[in-house]
């Protein structure tokens, strides 16, 4: 039995049986393929590349490429019959450019212009006081500030070319780590690398030889597509500033959230549960993944339904039957008003960052400032 952890935060344990069995009843916070699903109220994306692709389809009605390609979802005029129709609405590119431009969207910052500040550094230690900071993890360290938005096309092809030599192909994952076959759906022609592939991939480059024989891919220490460095400062005003860069070349990220799945009780729960980017991979009705709170104070209303339409009913929203947050919420009741109202300021400085002058001209700012 091992404990499971990330960047200091804990999944729970995992066990293997004397026959080579794992048991993962214990596991927490994390799907059972082990694989952090950062995106979406209730963690079911993986990639941003998943997440774009999904809401293209569901929100917008642009089927793209990729996922017609690997029948996740149904061609609805596979024969364009339609006059105004448009065969392929969204190319790989398109969802790659979306991607990128998302990725790089410049990072939120505190921002106590119109609060007291004592009252919002009183706020912030209050917020550490009552419980809240051990789901909103303050701050998450990344090593590597360079992300990847993966090319499908070529991942297609070189995974269409294994089926062919190799029937008994599965998938990279499951060829490299034949333990994890019980523990992940077959996903012939995939489109993308799994997530744990991607990390071994630069880890240790050398176990992939005999898996994959496409020198294409193994040309570099990424996966094929566009890399970009997110902390640049080569990027278009309206993404700057970035965040400050460690003499390690580390970046402490001002998340407030530790990317885990609590179980948040009756009083939130959904109808039901909800598919994530893997099939058969499910997230039961009250778990949802600890909502970053960079940014929080301009993206009312609050709560994954809306339902709470100030910042304090979003806090008193979290008590509940079965809700891992009620130790806090009783905390919190428990303060002084003056000690509420502090936290609440302290939320509301964690604000979306304008943009710069060259960037946004002729807007009217929090500052109150006019720029031309």
């Amino acid at each position: 039995t091992v404990d499971l952890s990330a960047k200091g935060v804990e999944f729970g344990t995992l066990t293997v049986r004397g026959d080579g069995s794992l048991d993962v009843s214990q596991v927490e916070g994390v799907s059972e393929d082990f694989v952090i699903r950062p995106f979406q109220f209730k963690g079911i994306a993986s990639t941003l590349r998943n997440f774009i692709t999904n809401a293209l389809n569901f929100h917008f009605s642009m089927q793209p490429k990729e996922t017609l390609e690997r029948g996740i979802i149904p061609n609805d005029n596979p024969n364009g019959t339609l006059v105004d129709d448009i065969d392929f609405e969204m190319l790989e590119g398109d969802v790659s450019a979306i991607a990128a431009f998302l990725a790089a969207n410049r990072p939120p910052m505190q921002d106590m212009h119109g609060l007291e500040e004592a009252s919002v550094i009183r706020g912030g230690e209050v917020f550490e006081n009552v419980g809240c900071a051990t789901c909103h993890v303050p701050t998450l360290k990344i090593n590597d500030s360079r992300v990847t938005i993966i090319d499908p096309r070529m991942i297609t092809e070189m995974q269409r070319k294994m089926e062919e030599e190799r029937p008994e192909f599965v998938s990279i994952r499951s060829k490299m780590r034949p333990s994890y076959i019980a523990l992940t759906m077959p996903e012939l022609a995939s489109e993308l690398l799994p997530t744990v592939v991607q990390y071994n991939w630069m880890k240790n480059r050398d176990s992939f030889a005999d898996a994959v024989s496409d020198s294409r891919v193994l040309a570099g220490d990424r996966p094929p597509g566009v890399t970009v460095d997110l902390n640049t400062d080569f990027l278009p005003d309206e993404a700057l500033p970035r965040l400050p860069r460690g003499t390690d070349g580390s970046i402490d990220v001002p998340l407030y959230s530790d990317l885990r799945r609590h179980r948040m009780g009756d009083n939130l729960a959904d109808t039901i549960p909800e598919a994530t980017d893997v099939a058969g991979i499910m997230v039961d009705r009250p778990l949802f993944v600890t909502r970053p709170l960079w940014g929080v104070a301009d993206t009312a209303p609050w709560l994954h339904d809306g339902r709470a339409t100030t910042l304090r009913d979003a806090i008193l929203f979290h008590e509940g039957p079965g809700s891992e947050a009620n130790d806090s919420i009783i905390a919190f009741r428990a303060l002084p008003e003056v000690d509420q109202d502090a936290l609440i300021d302290f939320l509301f400085s964690l604000r979306a960052r304008p943009m710069s002058h060259s960037a946004e001209p002729g807007v009217i700012h929090r500052q109150g400032w006019v720029l031309r």
